[in-house]
């Protein structure tokens, strides 16, 4: 029993660590790619990108399954560690 729970933090572990680098990869794409368009048009590119974020997040939640609380809150924190504010 304690080699399968060890498995399984184990398994969490390397998920865990994908992630922070898909949300970290993801932040910084999306900060160079908004540093080289004109100040002008960044908030604009912004709000584009966010609302895009929102309908495929929002197409996932509505899809058959059935996401736990926790996954949307994953979903709430990733939100905020790429475009540096909560979905509220």
């Amino acid at each position: 029993m304690a080699d399968g729970i060890e498995e399984i933090r184990k398994r969490l572990d390397v998920l865990e660590a994908q992630h922070a680098i898909t949300v970290g990869f993801t932040r910084f794409l999306l900060m160079a790619l908004l540093s080289e368009q004109p100040e002008s048009e960044r908030s604009a590119l912004q709000a584009s990108l966010e609302k895009t974020f929102e309908h495929t997040i929002a197409g996932l939640l509505a899809s058959e399954h059935a996401f736990p609380d926790i996954s949307i809150q994953a979903v709430e924190m990733m939100r905020e560690q790429m475009f540096g504010k909560s979905g509220a």
